[in-house]
């Protein structure tokens, strides 16, 4: 089981499957590497796909840290630079987009991201904003984290029903499950961040190409936002919809998924 070391010896257990440009993916909050295995199914034979379970998931170490997206984003471009990746696709889901989001803001002065795909993501806003008319509404995300707090496992369970569209249960359950490997009280102050998660006056200022996949039935991260960000009409900013997906699109979509992906990193 491969690893490398990140900031403060921290290991983080890594994936990687084919050869050719480099793809490296960030999971959701909680969720392992194994969230990404159809995906890389589908573009390994002409891709370098790297899978990671980012610090406190999977089977990485899971230290007693802040669990912010700054020190996450941190990790994401260690793992660049620990493995000389240049010209890397970076893909993120929910949470794990806002991370991604913010590596490549404010944490890749070398440019190794070229271009970042952003699925289900937790941007430009988790929580319903003031003056903005969708979003998660303040009271259900309390809702969830006192769920969390009170009894982690069945919440996490529980979750298995809404994070997919037509995904088969055994597989929603199993993948579902691996959640279960994160501690408590580091799930508690993970999930914390999506309270104050806040993008919406940064997105021009990213550099480098962005694509932004929503499932149409997504119950977590809410998809109306691709229209709020269509209305924007940002230069870089390109936004599909998947009509047979929940939030976890990579899953009940891999080929679509994929092939989205394929022409997003070929520029067609």
């Amino acid at each position: 089981m491969p690893h490398l070391e990140v900031d403060d010896d921290v290991r983080l257990h890594y994936r990687e499957a084919g050869s050719g440009p480099v793809l490296l993916f960030h999971p959701a909050f909680s969720h392992s590497l194994d969230l990404w295995n159809w995906v890389v199914r589908e573009l390994s034979p002409a891709y370098r796909c790297v899978t990671f379970d980012p610090r406190g998931h999977g089977d990485s170490d899971k230290p007693d840290s802040d669990y912010t997206l700054t020190e996450l984003a941190a990790d994401v471009a260690e793992i660049t630079r620990r493995l000389a990746l240049r010209d890397v696709t970076l893909v993120g889901h929910s949470l794990g987009g806002a991370v991604c989001l913010t590596t490549v803001l404010d944490h890749d002065p070398d440019r190794r991201v070229a271009r970042l795909a952003l699925l289900a993501p937790a941007v430009p806003c988790f929580v319903r904003q003031d003056g903005e008319d969708f979003g998660t509404p303040p009271e259900v995300l309390a809702g969830l984290r006192s769920g969390l707090a009170a009894n982690w496992v069945a919440t996490q369970s529980g979750s298995a029903g809404v994070f997919f569209h037509q995904t088969d249960a055994p597989t929603a359950r199993w993948l579902t499950d691996r959640c279960l490997a994160m501690p408590v009280h580091i799930g508690e102050r993970y999930f914390g961040q999506l309270a104050s998660i806040d993008f919406r006056d940064r997105l021009g200022d990213v550099h480098v190409p962005v694509l932004v996949l929503w499932g149409r039935h997504d119950q977590l991260a809410d998809p109306r936002w691709a229209d709020w960000i269509r209305r924007r009409d940002l230069p870089k900013w390109t936004v599909e919809l998947l009509d047979h997906s929940g939030h976890g699109l990579m899953v009940d979509e891999p080929v679509r998924t994929a092939e989205l992906l394929r022409h997003f990193i070929s520029g067609t």
